[in-house]
């Protein structure tokens, strides 16, 4: 009896841990470059006071980001644990089927095939279910923290006097930058210092 759901169920477990909230927050940031200006017309940009990030570092680097990723990698761990029992059980009635059928004959073994393939579908079908739980969660506390940045980035901008601010990345929309201009390492500063310090305040007041 091939177990063909069963060896995709494997494969994918092992890439659930990636980084999926990663990927989604990255590809959030860098829909829309930040612009630090308001103004609708530019006669020329000799004059312009610009500036770049690397969304991808400053995503990699970020603390909360991390945090966020590692609650839901170990709620991936704990929910694979139990998926994993399931599979293990699931193998072990696949094995005594391939040795049981010829000793019970044909009605068993069609009634039994019927019944692991039905197992086989649930296993499947409770895998997708699980990425899909921490996906759903995770990406909410995600966003919320790409909507912060952005926050951050905007109010920095127009502190500083930037009329733009690029997003760069995987996806790159700068192609050439002066090392000058690369706001990343501070925003990395900036945003893990305030995520510090506001863990610090919960800590303080349990």
């Amino acid at each position: 009896m091939e177990l063909v759901l069963l060896r995709k169920i494997y494969r994918n477990l092992k890439k659930m841990k990636k980084s999926i909230l990663l990927l989604s927050a990255f590809v959030v940031l860098t829909s829309c470059n930040s612009t630090t200006s308001d103004k609708k017309e530019v006669q020329g940009t000799s004059d312009l006071k610009t500036a770049f990030i690397d969304t991808a570092k400053l995503m990699d680097e970020n603390l909360e980001a991390k945090d966020i990723k590692s609650k839901y990698d170990a709620l991936l761990e704990a929910k694979g644990k139990k998926f994993d029992a399931e599979v293990a059980q699931f193998q072990a009635e696949a094995s005594n089927f391939e040795k049981n059928a010829q000793q019970y004959g044909m009605q068993w073994a069609q009634t039994k095939g019927a019944e692991l393939r039905k197992k086989e579908q649930y296993l499947a079908q409770q895998e997708q279910l699980i990425v899909r739980e921490a996906q759903i969660e995770g990406s909410k506390e995600m966003d919320s923290l790409v909507k912060r940045i952005r926050v951050v980035i905007k109010d920095y901008g127009k502190e500083k006097g930037f009329d733009y601010i690029y997003g760069t990345g995987e996806t790159a929309t700068v192609l050439y930058g002066k090392e000058e201009n690369d706001l990343t390492d501070e925003f990395i500063k900036i945003l893990n210092d305030k995520y510090t310090a506001s863990t610090k305040k919960v800590e303080e007041k349990k």
